[in-house]
């Protein structure tokens, strides 16, 4: 399956990702072209380059387009994408920030987390008990768990310092034993040490490393 980057993130193309007869037309190509399952990463508005619901409304009958990673940033946003389009498509939650308990509780069939990588097993667990469990067991594993490491690795999306969150995410796999280096490529900037002591506190506080 592929998951499709905005086709329109460069600037003289990002308000074609409000034209629902463009996007259909990118989208019906990598259909016929390629013909492997799709899910569209679906960007926040401030990025420029979401698409709008028409355009994704306009994609949704395209045999190989299955789903949308909804990158949304509020429950509400998720709420507008999920009314509108999850009786076709899969409307996948996606926030490495606080708002992603109420997407997932807004129905969601599931989630694409970039943070997930670390502490694979608790992430299923928790969005299976939000999706379709308890939800008591899953404000529990939020609260304990999902909360600590979204703040710790990825600022809760708000980018507090200049490290990469690329970065971050690699030094909690680091930390855990599972790769070797958390550098990243530039321009993107490699976790300081400072940054690296704050991830491994918030692995200690959900539990994935011993205090």
């Amino acid at each position: 399956m592929l998951l499709v980057l905005p086709l329109f993130d460069h600037r003289p193309y990002r308000h074609l990702a409000h034209q629902p007869d463009v996007v259909r037309g990118v989208y019906k190509r990598l259909n016929d072209e390629i013909d492997l399952p799709m899910i569209l990463f679906q960007y926040p508005e401030a990025t420029g380059c979401a698409y709008s619901v028409a355009a994704l409304d306009a994609i949704a009958d395209i045999p190989n387009v299955v789903g949308v990673k909804a990158a949304s940033v509020t429950p509400t946003k998720y709420a507008e994408l999920h009314d509108a389009l999850s009786d076709r498509l899969s409307i996948l939650a996606a926030c490495d920030a606080p708002a992603l308990l109420g997407m997932l509780m807004h129905n969601a069939p599931g989630a694409l987390l970039g943070i997930s990588v670390t502490g694979t097993d608790r992430w299923v667990e928790f969005i299976r008990e939000a999706t379709e469990g308890s939800a008591e067991k899953a404000k529990h594993t939020y609260h304990t768990f999902a909360v600590p490491l979204m703040d710790g690795i990825y600022e809760n999306q708000l980018q507090r310092t200049r490290c990469s969150t690329t970065s971050s995410n690699k030094e909690a796999l680091v930390q855990l034993g599972e790769i070797k280096s958390s550098l990243v490529r530039a321009p993107g900037i490699s976790v300081t040490e400072e940054r690296k002591a704050e991830i491994r506190r918030c692995m200690q506080k959900a539990g994935l490393l011993p205090a």
